[in-house]
């Protein structure tokens, strides 16, 4: 994971938590946050540097890219934590609805669209078309002869 360089314990963090890959699990099976899971591990190993914004968001993104490689996508953000004594809010998690086959929605390509002027999305559309000759078929579920065809 690329974040892990830009902190001084990313790395060992991140380790951490691939450790406690069961304990987030079995959080996101419980529905409750996994941060909560594993948040007096990381401060009793780590000690005060866990409440770092920064080092936070890490934690959060590692734990989001380790469930989501075992099957699971956010349910909920932004849930509140009672008595944690490092994160006030976190992620739910729920299982893949197509079982962990699919790759995730990128974020990144979902915020670039959104983004996009009429005249810009109008361009994409028919570069996307021309890279992909039957993409409007398959979108619309239609079978098509040819290389994009299932």
């Amino acid at each position: 994971m690329r974040g892990s360089t830009g902190l001084a314990i990313g790395a060992a963090v991140l380790e951490t938590l691939k450790r406690e890959e069961p304990n987030l699990i079995a959080a996101a099976v419980e529905k409750r946050p996994p941060v909560a899971a594993v948040s007096r591990i990381l401060l009793k190993r780590f000690g005060e540097e866990v409440k770092r914004t920064s080092v936070r968001q890490f934690i959060g993104l590692a734990i989001r890219a380790i469930l989501e490689e075992a099957g699971y996508e956010v349910a909920y953000r932004g849930v509140r934590i009672r008595g944690d004594p490092v994160f006030r809010t976190g992620a739910v998690y729920r299982p893949r609805v197509d079982g962990g086959k699919a790759p995730e929605a990128d974020d990144s390509i979902d915020r670039m669209m959104a983004s996009l002027t009429l005249d810009q999305a109008k361009r994409a559309f028919r570069a996307l078309l021309h890279h992909f000759p039957n993409l409007r078929d398959d979108v619309r579920g239609r079978k098509t002869p040819g290389r994009f065809s299932k």
